[in-house]
C-alpha cells in the first residue's frame, strides 16, 4: 500500500510461502504452548515439541524442526498429515498449506454474515482511514473492518470461520499514524481486549512486514476514567490485555510502530472485546502498562511437560510408517 501513488498491491498474485522450506527460524530459543485444534495443544521447547491430545488422554515428542518463526512474523507447524500455518493467541486458528482451494470466503459465510465481534455489539470509529484506487476501484480500509476479521462458528470445533475478503484498519495520515485514535463502544461489558496486530492475510504473508505495526497503545476506558499503555510483540498472534473495571467504550491512541519495510501505512487487523476469564466489577491486580509475549517461563514449561508425563499415555510408533515431514 502506498498514501500517495496507491500502488495496487492487494492486487498481486503472491504465492503463500514460496520459501517456506528455507525460512529463517527466529524462536529457536523460546518456549511457548500452540493448539492447532479444540482437541490438542502443543508445548514447544527448542529442542521438542510435545503434542497433547486432550480428548485421548495421550501425549506424543515431536521433533522440533516441525515448528518454526519465519522472518514475516508468522509461526508455522507440519503435524503428521500436513503443514499449518498458524495464528496463535486465544483465539487461535491455523490453515492447512496443502488446501489453499478452500481459501476464499464461502458463499454460506457471506450470507449468513455474523461477525465475530458481534456478541458484545462492538462499533469501531478512527480519526483516520486510508482509502486506495486500485485496478477493481476504490478501497477503504475502514474501523469497521476490525470486527470482520472473521465470521462467528456455530461449532464448538473452531472459535470462527476466517473470513477471506476481509480487510484490516489502516490509518489514513501522511506518515506512520503517532496519534490516530480508534473508538470501540459496545452493547455489553467487556474486561479484555485481544488484538490481532498488523495486516494479517494468509494468503499474502508478507503483507505483514510490509506494512507498518502497532508497537504500543496508549489506552483510555472512558466509562471508569483509566488509562493503560498496551505493549505489543511483533508476530502474527491474538495478543490479549486486560482492565481493572468492566467497560463498554475504551479509545486507543497509537503511541509507537513497527516502521514497515515498504510502506508507513499502519495497519490493526482485528480489536476484540472480551471476556476471557470471569472475576467481579473490579480487578486491581492487573497493572496500568502491560506488556505481552509469546514466549512462556521454561520453569514453568517443564513443570507442564512433567505433569503431562504423568498424567497421559505416550502414543505407541510401532505401526507409524509416516514421520509427518
Amino acid at each position: 500500500m502506498k498514501k500517495i501513488f496507491y500502488i495496487p498491491v492487494l492486487l498481486l498474485g503472491m504465492g503463500l510461502v514460496s520459501n517456506i522450506g528455507f525460512a529463517e527460524d527466529f524462536s529457536k530459543s523460546d518456549y511457548l504452548y500452540f493448539s492447532i485444534s479444540w482437541a490438542s495443544n502443543n508445548i514447544v521447547t527448542p529442542e521438542t515439541i510435545y503434542f497433547v491430545g486432550t480428548e485421548e488422554n495421550v501425549y506424543d515428542e515431536l521433533p522440533r524442526s516441525r515448528f518454526h518463526l519465519d522472518k514475516d512474523g508468522w509461526f508455522y507447524y507440519s503435524d503428521a498429515y500436513q503443514k499449518n500455518l498458524l495464528i496463535l493467541g486465544y483465539p487461535s486458528v491455523n490453515f492447512n498449506l496443502g488446501d489453499s482451494n478452500s481459501w476464499k470466503t464461502s458463499e454460506y459465510e457471506k450470507e449468513k454474515g455474523i461477525f465475530y465481534s458481534s456478541n458484545f455489539g462492538a462499533s469501531y470509529t478512527a480519526t483516520s482511514e486510508l482509502k486506495e484506487n486500485t485496478k477493481a476501484g476504490a478501497v477503504v480500509y475502514k474501523a469497521e473492518n476490525l470486527g470482520k476479521f472473521a465470521y462467528a462458528s456455530q461449532s464448538h470445533y473452531s472459535p470462527f470461520a476466517w473470513n477471506y475478503d476481509g480487510k484490516p484498519w489502516v490509518e489514513g495520515v501522511k506518515g506512520d499514524g503517532i496519534g490516530e485514535k480508534l473508538t470501540i463502544r459496545t452493547k455489553e461489558q467487556f474486561h479484555s481486549l485481544i488484538i490481532l496486530n498488523g495486516y494479517v492475510c494468509p494468503n499474502k504473508t508478507n503483507l505483514y512486514k510490509k506494512n507498518s505495526r502497532v508497537k504500543a497503545f496508549a489506552v483510555k476506558d472512558l466509562d471508569n476514567n483509566q488509562e493503560y499503555i498496551f505493549n505489543l510483540e511483533d508476530v502474527v498472534e491474538f495478543q490479549s490485555f486486560y482492565f481493572r473495571k468492566k467497560t463498554k467504550n475504551i479509545e486507543l491512541t497509537i503511541k509507537e510502530v513497527y516502521k514497515g519495510e515498504k510502506w508507513d501505512d499502519t495497519c490493526i487487523t482485528a480489536l476484540i472485546p472480551a471476556n476471557i476469564y470471569s472475576f467481579g466489577d473490579e480487578d486491581k491486580s492487573q497493572p496500568f502498562e502491560q506488556s505481552y509475549t509469546y514466549k512462556r517461563d521454561k520453569n514453568e514449561v517443564f513443570e507442564n511437560i512433567e505433569q503431562i508425563k504423568k498424567s497421559y499415555e505416550r502414543i505407541s510408533h510401532e505401526n507409524d510408517s509416516g514421520d509427518g515431514k
